[in-house]
């Protein structure tokens, strides 16, 4: 649910950047931060993330949330 909400407040932003009714923003930290330093490879991050965990475990856990 949490993430739907999300989703659905970025929607709408990006429409309201679209039709004017906001304005992006500038900083150089955001620029630094999403261009200047080394991206993190999420790839590498995850493959220990659930490694106790066999894959039926790990579906089941995920089924919880849905």
């Amino acid at each position: 649910m949490r993430i739907s909400l999300e989703s659905q407040a970025k929607l709408q932003i990006q429409k309201e950047i679209l039709q004017g009714k906001q304005e992006l923003v500038w900083s150089f930290i955001l620029e630094y931060e999403n261009e200047l330093r080394e991206s993190f490879d999420y790839t590498e991050w995850q493959t220990n993330l659930f490694e106790e965990m066999s894959l039926e475990e790990l579906g089941e856990k995920a089924m919880e949330f849905s």
